[in-house]
């Protein structure tokens, strides 16, 4: 119960002023990547020397054509991840630590004034988080010896 108050907390925390500012540089960056399609995003990445890996920018282009390429549409593709990795961190710590740690450290990234914001960019920076917290506790769940740890 607590888990999805909190949940329900930073959904509406990362939602709050969503449209509040205009789009920066690297956010019209973001849209222009995208519109470019499945393989103009390969393409542009490809040939773009330090540029992100392209799963982001085929993810919000296919994010894009559904709920189309306003600032609070695409900034709300962030917003879900932003919230998907509180659980999954809360996953995490409940795999590593003692009860009621996961709890308490999942509570209090809730309202971290880092997450939420860059919650409410369009860009790949929640979808970074969740990877990472996925692929930290598949790790340390593979070295303890939990070789299927990957498929649970």
């Amino acid at each position: 119960m607590i888990l999805c108050g909190g949940l329900l907390s930073a959904f509406a925390l990362r939602l709050y002023h969503l449209t509040y500012s205009g789009f920066w540089f690297d956010e019209a960056a973001s849209y222009f990547i995208a519109s470019k399609g499945l393989v103009g995003i390969f393409e542009y990445v490809r040939l773009a020397p330090g540029e992100h890996p392209p799963i982001y920018y085929w993810l919000l282009y296919l994010w894009i054509a559904g709920a189309g390429a306003s600032e609070f549409a695409m900034r709300f593709f962030s917003v879900w991840f932003g919230v998907l990795f509180i659980a999954l961190f809360y996953r995490f710590a409940r795999h590593h630590f003692a009860h009621p740690l996961p709890l308490i450290a999942t509570m209090l990234a809730v309202p971290l004034p880092y997450l939420a914001d860059y919650s409410q960019e369009a860009r790949m920076y929640t979808l970074v988080l969740c990877f990472s917290v996925l692929a930290m506790d598949y790790f340390l769940r593979w070295a303890r010896g939990e070789r299927l740890a990957a498929i649970q």
